[in-house]
């Protein structure tokens, strides 16, 4: 039974927090101290998996330590407990899934130019550009290319759009002095 705005505006005043808030605290209080409590949260895995300082459980997530995201066996990577780790949760929201090893987006976007950084950074970009026009669309245009893709359709595009342009552009008159005297 779905619990009425009413209700959940009590809730909400009862707890001092939203319902929701306290809710999903109050699930990760159980994950953290149940593994805890067997051995399943120890030095290492209070640890965060991205950054490696030291976690709470105020700050705690779950992180798929490879990604499972647009993979041939994403179901098996999103289910296999042996492919989970703990990260603080601002960590995990930067990382979008281009965890490889310690190095990823998240690292890049903190300043990290290591190579496995700027390839994660490259994946992301790549990936939201993809998602932002339409795949029939994509290849031979102007726009593509300006986005980042290099296949032969655009690079083409591209050269021929400049080189229309180029003879299209007129040569600025010059104008001298002398010029200016003789008209008037």
């Amino acid at each position: 039974m779905k619990a009425s705005k009413a209700n959940i505006k009590k809730y909400d005043e009862q707890l001092g927090m939203s319902v929701h808030i306290a809710t999903n605290r109050l699930k990760k209080q159980i994950m953290f101290d149940l593994g805890d409590a067997n051995g399943v949260i120890t030095k290492s895995t209070s640890t965060c998996c991205i950054c490696e300082n030291p976690l709470s459980v105020e700050d705690m997530s779950i992180e798929h330590m490879k990604p499972w995201r647009n993979q041939p066996n994403a179901i098996e990577l999103f289910w296999d407990l042996k492919n989970i780790g703990f990260a603080h949760l601002v960590c995990n929201v930067g990382n979008t899934s281009q965890t490889v090893g310690n190095h990823n987006r998240a690292r890049y976007m903190k300043g990290c130019r290591c190579e496995l950084c700027v390839a994660a950074n490259q994946n992301y970009q790549n990936g939201w550009k993809a998602k932002q026009y339409p795949k029939a669309h994509r290849h031979g245009t102007l726009t593509n290319y300006q986005y980042g893709c290099r296949c032969t359709l655009c690079v083409d595009n591209n050269k021929t759009y400049h080189q229309k342009r180029k003879k299209t552009i007129k040569e600025p008159e010059v104008w001298t002095v002398e010029d200016l005297y003789e008209e008037g």
